[in-house]
C-alpha cells in the first residue's frame, strides 16, 4: 500500500513536468541577430568633364585711338567680324575701351587658337595682341555725372514738339578712316548733331562712350534713350528710331 501511494504521487508531477517541457519544445526559437551589412566602398570623386565652350580673351594695345585716348569701333568691328568667320567660333564680345575681345569657341572644332589670332591679326595688322586666357574683372564704362555740359544743352534746345528725338554722333578728332560709317537717314522728327569727345569737357563722363563714333539718343531734357556703337543694323533700324521718337514725344 505504501508503494502504491508514492507511485501515484508522482504521476501527476511527472504529467506537469512533462506538459511544460512539451510547450517549451513548442515555442519558436527566437530570432538569430541580423548579419553586419558590409561596408560599401567609398564612391570615387566625380569626375568632371570639359565644358563644350571656352572662354578666351585677347588683349590689343597700341590701336588706333583718338587723340584723348578713345578706341574706334571700325577697327573692332571688323576684327570682330573677322573672329566670327573662323570656324568653331560662337561669339565675339568687342571691349574697346579696355583694349580685349572675349571669344568663346566650340572645343572639338577649334583646337587651336592660333586662328583667331591670325583673323585679328589681319582685320588688325599694326597692333599688338596678348593672349590672356580669362577676361578680366572690369566694368563697362558709366555715366559718372548729371551736369549736362552746355555744348549738349544748346543742341537739346533745338528739339521742339514736332523734333521731339536729339541723335548726338560722338567723333575723336584722331579717328581711323575705317571708322566713317555711312548713316541711315534720320527723317524729319531728329535733331542730329556732332560733338567731338576730345573737345568738349564733360562729354566722356556725361555719355560714356566706349568708342567712336556712336550715336546717342536723348529726349529734350537730356533723357538717356539709347544709342548704336558704330554700325546700324539696316533691317531693324526704322523700327529702332519710330520707337525712340514716340518716346521722346511723351
Amino acid at each position: 500500500m505504501a508503494e502504491t501511494s508514492r507511485a501515484n504521487t508522482r504521476g501527476p508531477g511527472a504529467i506537469l513536468l512533462g506538459v511544460l517541457l512539451l510547450a517549451a519544445c513548442d515555442r519558436p526559437a527566437p530570432p538569430s541577430p541580423p548579419s553586419p551589412v558590409p561596408k560599401a566602398p567609398p564612391s570615387p570623386p566625380p569626375i568632371e568633364e570639359p565644358s563644350d565652350f571656352v572662354d578666351y580673351a585677347f588683349r590689343i594695345t597700341k590701336d588706333a585711338r583718338t587723340d584723348g585716348g578713345m578706341a574706334c569701333w571700325g577697327c573692332y568691328r571688323k576684327a570682330q567680324a573677322g573672329i566670327r568667320a573662323v570656324p568653331g567660333v560662337q561669339r565675339v564680345e568687342p571691349y574697346p575701351d579696355e583694349g580685349y575681345f572675349d571669344v568663346r569657341y566650340e572645343r572639338r572644332r577649334l583646337r587651336d587658337r592660333t586662328d583667331v589670332y591670325m583673323a585679328l591679326k589681319k582685320a588688325l595688322p599694326e597692333v599688338e595682341i596678348e593672349s590672356i586666357g580669362a577676361l578680366p574683372e572690369f566694368s563697362r564704362r558709366v555715366r559718372m555725372t548729371n551736369q549736362v555740359p552746355p555744348e549738349v544743352r544748346a543742341i537739346l534746345d533745338q528739339a521742339t514738339d514736332a523734333k521731339p528725338l536729339v541723335v548726338i554722333k560722338l567723333t575723336g578728332r584722331g579717328a581711323c578712316a575705317a571708322c566713317a560709317f555711312q548713316e541711315p537717314p534720320w527723317g524729319s522728327r531728329v535733331v542730329r548733331a556732332d560733338l567731338d569727345v576730345d573737345a568738349v569737357a564733360g562729354l566722356k563722363p556725361w555719355l560714356a562712350p566706349q568708342a567712336v563714333p556712336e550715336w546717342v539718343a536723348l529726349d529734350r531734357a537730356g533723357g538717356y534713350l539709347g544709342r548704336w556703337e558704330g554700325a546700324f543694323d539696316p533691317a531693324a533700324f526704322d523700327e529702332q528710331l519710330e520707337r525712340l521718337v514716340a518716346v521722346a514725344s511723351r
